[in-house]
Formats: structure tokens, sequence, C-alpha cells
């Protein structure tokens, strides 16, 4: 199973931040989006981005491969309800598609409401997050 991290619409409000490289590429903290969701699944990752940055960020497609708003960043609830994804599931929040065990363009068997969780969909909210990020740390 492979990770495929795949930009939406935050792309535009993190401009231009995202000009360069994909939403998940962006760093919260040390570590990038992508990075985070890597150590959480244990396994490897790409992108599904902007055609401009495909060429540089290379989509590796495998089989039963899990895809991942690359906005959203992960922790230990929504790790688990991702993992649980059968295939043809998704996992949303109202029409916010958080992750999919199929390609998110596809139609959905049956779609698994989820929440909350933290997403880096603004410039603002990156700063933020780190701070939550950074005490939950601190409290753990």
């Amino acid at each position: 199973m492979a990770i495929i991290l795949f930009d939406d619409s935050a792309h535009l409000s993190l401009l231009p931040l995202t000009y360069t490289r994909p939403v998940a590429d962006l760093r919260i903290g040390i570590l990038t989006i992508a990075e985070k969701w890597a150590r959480h699944l244990d396994t490897t990752f790409s992108f599904q981005t902007q055609p401009h940055l495909q060429t540089k960020f290379a989509l590796k497609k495998g089989v039963d491969d899990l895809y991942i708003n690359g906005s959203v960043c992960p922790d230990e609830g929504l790790t688990e309800a991702i993992t649980q994804l059968k295939t043809g599931e998704a996992l949303k929040q109202g029409d916010f598609l958080i992750a999919a065990k199929a390609d998110p363009a596809a139609d959905f068997t049956t779609i698994v409401d989820y929440s909350p969780f933290l997403t880096a969909s603004n410039i603002p909210k990156i700063f933020l997050a780190r701070t939550i990020l950074s005490c939950a740390a601190i409290l753990r």
C-alpha cells in the first residue's frame, strides 16, 4: 500500500507557498505533512498535485493505494479511521474528502463521516497548527 497525497482547492488559498510544491510538502514544525503521514502509517508516499508540479513530485501508483487529502494533518484517531477503510470506502466530513481507499474522483460505495481533524487550508492555519502540535507534544 502506498500513500498518495492529493491536492484539493487548498492549494489556491496557500499561494504563494504552493506555487513550487504540493500542499502536503509544506512544513508544519520540523516535518512536512507528507513526512508526518509516512511516520503515522509507516509507508512511502507520492503526490497527486498540479500539472506543472507533477514532474518534480512524481505520482507512484501501486496496488491498494490510499489517497489522503494533502492538507489534512495526521493524528492517532484519524490514522486509525483511515487504516480501517476498505477498498471503495471514503472518509469525509460533509463535502470535504479526507481520505479514500480508491481514486478520489471515483464514486464510493461507503462514505464514513469523521470529525474533528486539523487541516492546513490557509496560511494562518499553518501557524496555528504548529502551535497546537507543539502544545500537544508538550502535554504528552
